[in-house]
């Protein structure tokens, strides 16, 4: 759909759930994930719809899947090493690599806008999730990430703004779930959805100057936008059932 909530269109017409969407830099493609093949895998497609592509081809969980920003790699989680790790793959589905490396819970990945880093949440050192910034090169596989959060509720769904200085995420600090926002180093972490309801899966649009987000404060959840400091938040989405997961697209180039 538009940034104003019109225009929607129906992508895929499975009847197992497709979810979990991101665009590639350019806009021409869309990596999701799903379970229509009875196994959670990854796919792509183009912007359009077609030429739907399955890229993972793993009985354990393959899912959460992100284009790099250059558009030549793919991040995403995978629990085939027998617990959730942070791997990524080229945009054919070849090569696809441990990052993480840890017996914990790593989720949620995030490149960085430069493509440096990978920030992710993770249970490795605390009974919830605190979101994480790792090395994204093969060559630092396994280095020692930098915790960015620290608190005793769950962080989690990082995702970075356009020039790199900010972290948008989910915390359920006040007890419910709300949409965060600290510097990329875990500084000044603040509260800029502000509602009773459950706000989560917040998303940086390419110029920084908005956030789209989950709510279910309409009694459904349905996609939100609001400027980065959280004022003006509005309602885009208007569907009978649940929406969830926004990502923004470029014009396809």
């Amino acid at each position: 759909m538009n940034a104003d909530g019109t225009g929607l269109k129906q992508l895929t017409f499975n009847k197992p759930r497709d979810f979990n969407t991101a665009f590639s830099p350019n806009g021409r493609r869309i990596v999701f994930d799903g379970d229509r093949d009875g196994k959670h895998e990854i796919y792509s497609m183009k912007a359009d719809g077609s030429d739907q592509k399955r890229l993972t081809t793993n009985n354990a969980y393959d899912g959460d899947p992100v284009y790099s920003p250059e558009g030549s790699k793919i991040a995403f989680v995978s629990d085939r090493d027998g617990d959730l790790e942070i791997y990524t793959m080229n945009v054919d589905g070849t090569n696809q690599k441990n990052q993480s490396k840890n017996d914990a819970k790593d989720l949620d990945p995030a490149w960085s806008p430069g493509g440096g880093f990978i920030a992710f949440a993770s249970d490795r050192f605390s009974d919830n999730l605190e979101i994480y910034s790792m090395i994204s090169s093969s060559g630092y596989a396994g280095y020692p990430a930098e915790r960015l959060t620290h608190h005793n509720a769950d962080d989690l769904a990082p995702n970075w703004s356009p020039d790199g200085s900010d972290i948008a995420f989910t915390s359920f600090r006040p007890g419910n779930a709300e949409v965060y926002k600290m510097d990329r180093h875990g500084n000044d972490p603040t509260n800029v959805s502000e509602s009773a309801s459950y706000d989560q899966s917040p998303a940086f649009s390419p110029d920084g100057k908005k956030i789209t987000f989950t709510s279910y404060r309409d009694g459904k959840y349905q996609i939100y936008k609001m400027s980065e400091s959280g004022t003006n938040q509005v309602r885009i989405s208007h569907g009978g059932g649940q929406d969830l997961w926004s990502d923004w697209g470029v014009s396809p180039q």
